[in-house]
C-alpha cells in the first residue's frame, strides 16, 4: 500500500556477511577463507596487533621504522618508469618542517593519480625508511586520508588502528571498513553471560563493550596494554574462552 513506511529489517547475529554494507558475493568468498560467514563470526575476528596513529607529527620529527602519521601537501607526483615493465608512483610531500618522498609499487594508476595530486593536503601514515640510493627518508605504500577536519570519522588516521590477518585479494583497509560496519551495527545484539559478580571482581567491561573496544579502541587507550593483550577488554574476551 503506497504511503506506508517500510519496516526496517531486523538484524541478527546470524546475518550472512554477504549482505553487510561493503561486502557482496566476491568479498564474502574472501571472508569465508578467514572463517567469517556471519556477523557473529566478524565480531569475534579480533585484531592481532595495533598501530598507534593517534599522534600526528611533523616531517622533521619522523624516525625510521616508527609508525607515524603526518599532514603534508603534495608538491609533485607522478608515475616513474623503470625499465620496460616496471613502474612506481612517487610523490614529494611537504609540511612547514621539511619534505619526504612517498612511493607505491602496486597501484591503480588512474585512482592514485586522482587521489595524490599536486596541491592536495593529505594525512599520511606509515613507517619511514632510509632511501638506499639518494639518502633521506621515504615511505613505501603509506595509508592516506583526507586533510585535517575533512574526515573526522576516519578509522585509519589519528587513532589507534587495528591490524587483522587478511587474505589475498582483500585489502586490509577494506577489511577494517567491513568490520567497522559490523561492529557499529551488531554489537548491541551481543548478550552478556558472565555473572555480575565475575565482572566486578575482575573489573571486566560488558561483553559488547569489550568487543567494541578490542576492535576500535579510543585514541586515549593504553597501547602498552593492548600490545600485551592486557587491556581489560582483551582480558575479558580471553577469560570467557575458558569460562
Amino acid at each position: 500500500m503506497s504511503g506506508q513506511p517500510t519496516l526496517a529489517k531486523k538484524l541478527s547475529l546470524d546475518d550472512p556477511l554477504q549482505f553487510i554494507k561493503g561486502v557482496g558475493p566476491k568479498r564474502a568468498a574472501l571472508l569465508k577463507k578467514l572463517q567469517m560467514e556471519t556477523a557473529a563470526d566478524a565480531l569475534f575476528f579480533l585484531p592481532f596487533r595495533y598501530d598507534d596513529r593517534s599522534q600526528v607529527k611533523k616531517i622533521a620529527n619522523l624516525f625510521p621504522g616508527e609508525m607515524t602519521s603526518f599532514t603534508a601537501k603534495v608538491i609533485d607526483a607522478g608515475v616513474i618508469h623503470i625499465g620496460r615493465r616496471r613502474k612506481i608512483f612517487e610523490a614529494v610531500v611537504q609540511d612547514d618542517s621539511g619534505f619526504i618522498r612517498v612511493k607505491w609499487f602496486q597501484f591503480n594508476e588512474s585512482y592514485i593519480a586522482e587521489k595524490i595530486k599536486a596541491g592536495k593536503e593529505l594525512i599520511f601514515s606509515g613507517k619511514p625508511t632510509h632511501n638506499k640510493r639518494g639518502g633521506g627518508l621515504e615511505i613505501i605504500h603509506p595509508d592516506t586520508d583526507s586533510g585535517p577536519g575533512e574526515n573526522p570519522e576516519s578509522i585509519e588516521i589519528g587513532r589507534i588502528v587495528p591490524v587483522y590477518h587478511s587474505t589475498e585479494g582483500l585489502h586490509l583497509k577494506s577489511l577494517r571498513m567491513i568490520l567497522k560496519n559490523v561492529v557499529d551495527d551488531y554489537t548491541g545484539l551481543v548478550e552478556e553471560f558472565l555473572p555480575e559478580e565475575i565482572l566486578k571482581r575482575y573489573k571486566f567491561p560488558k561483553r559488547n563493550e569489550a568487543i567494541q573496544l578490542a576492535h576500535f579502541p579510543p585514541a586515549d587507550t593504553s597501547t602498552d596494554l593492548l600490545v600485551k593483550f592486557q587491556h581489560p577488554a582483551q582480558r575479558r574476551l580471553i577469560f570467557e574462552e575458558f569460562f
